[in-house]
């Protein structure tokens, strides 16, 4: 048994989820989780690196998608696997929205609870409301959302619909300034 213990807590381990290889109930470096109030758990398999291997990897949807997981270890889907590049991160909002953003695609994708990509926002740019390499994504309690924005070295805040609202964070490595920015929580 795993067990670890942190500031006088103790968290011991239970179970594992999947196992390895590239579809279905498998993980392929699995990259970001999430769970929702629900009792669902979506995990973000990247699977290898584009630069590696035998170039079919960014076109092999098998290796990019998002699986669907009820807590209790029961498998229930994929989805995303037309829809993503290279994604980096996954949140969920208040309504249950499911996001990721994709570095290569430079966008946000936003998923309904019946898997079905509703909305896509961002192009490649440094204007506000536009990415170079988006990464961390989290959202608040107003069901706002707060983007990294790494290649430009700054976070950006949109509503829920893609609305740009704010930026902030420049180049640098003084106080209120970010050198390329990865997670956010």
């Amino acid at each position: 048994m795993l067990t670890t213990t942190v500031q006088g807590r103790t968290w011991n381990f239970s179970h594992a989820i999947g196992h390895v290889g590239a579809a279905g109930e498998t993980f392929l470096w699995p990259y970001s989780v999430v769970t929702t109030d629900s009792g669902l758990m979506y995990v973000l398999n990247r699977g290898p690196d584009p630069k590696e291997g035998d170039g079919n990897r960014l076109s092999n949807p098998n290796f990019k998608r998002i699986g669907k997981w009820k807590l209790d270890d029961e498998f229930v889907s994929d989805l995303a696997q037309n829809d993503i590049m290279w994604p980096v991160s996954l949140a969920v909002d208040e309504k249950g929205f499911l996001y990721c953003t994709d570095e290569i695609k430079n966008k946000v994708l936003k998923y309904n609870s019946k898997d079905r990509n509703v909305l896509e926002w961002g192009v490649e740019g440094s204007a506000e409301g536009e990415f170079s390499k988006p990464a961390g994504i989290t959202s608040d309690m107003g069901g706002h959302l707060y983007v990294v924005d790494a290649g430009n070295h700054r976070i950006q805040k949109f509503t829920s619909d893609g609305e740009f609202i704010h930026t902030w964070g420049e180049f640098g490595s003084d106080s209120g300034q970010l050198s390329d920015p990865w997670g956010i929580a």
